[in-house]
């Protein structure tokens, strides 16, 4: 499982989901995708199969 963290949550929350074994674990701003319209960042959740954390 891989997790995207939202943008309205910390940062360290993905290092936390990483350190526990959750490697491809990611947060938004990282990709880039700071300020993306929910539907859109939902979207790419579900084409990339990310687990969206918000």
């Amino acid at each position: 499982m891989k997790f995207l963290v939202d943008e309205c949550l910390s940062q360290r929350l993905t290092m936390m989901a990483r350190d526990r074994g959750y490697a491809e674990s990611s947060h938004v701003h990282w990709l880039g995708l700071g300020g993306i319209q929910d539907w859109n960042l939902i979207l790419r959740a579900v084409e990339e199969d990310w687990t969206l954390v918000t």
